[in-house]
């Protein structure tokens, strides 16, 4: 069960995502075709911890079996919906590391997702680093770290 509290006006998540880097480009995943580009990961369950989660969450999302390599950030996040429906989320940001070679093709796929009994559809696209000032990425906080390649650990709060 996802570490997830919703009641009518807000919503509170606890999430782990992970960065895998390979020849200077971050795979970034767009989902339910939201418009912008973030890492992939999700919902943390009960009992399980934020190492175990990323490493579940990519492998679900991606299929790439990856180990841990750091953390780099937990972030907290305040934001408001469209729907005007506020959101706390608390994210653990991993650097995640291949178990084996990745062998991707292509630049940009689609994978669709079950999840629960409803389908969810990832664009997945491997962006350079040095282009990603031109992708509509989110949290601009860990998009700023990936550029940089900043990767000390820090705690970011995002109001």
């Amino acid at each position: 069960m996802d570490i997830e509290i919703e009641n009518e006006f807000a919503n509170f998540k606890l999430r782990a995502n992970g960065i895998l880097v390979k020849d200077n480009r971050v795979l970034c995943v767009q989902m339910k075709k939201n418009g912008f580009y973030c890492l992939p990961g999700g919902h943390i369950e009960i009992g399980e911890d934020s190492k175990k989660a990323v490493i579940r969450e990519f492998k679900e999302e991606t299929g790439i079996n990856t180990k841990i390599g750091r953390l780099i950030s937990i972030t907290e996040n305040f934001f408001t919906r469209k729907n005007g429906k506020r959101i706390h989320e608390i994210s653990f940001y991993y650097i995640l590391e291949p178990e084996n070679d990745i062998y991707i093709e292509k630049d940009e796929y689609d994978i669709l997702e079950v999840e629960k009994e409803e389908k969810i559809e990832h664009h997945f696209k491997w962006v350079n680093i040095d282009n990603i000032d031109d992708e509509d990425f989110r949290p601009i906080e860990i998009k700023e770290k990936i550029k940089n390649k900043y990767y000390d650990f820090e705690q970011i709060i995002i109001k």
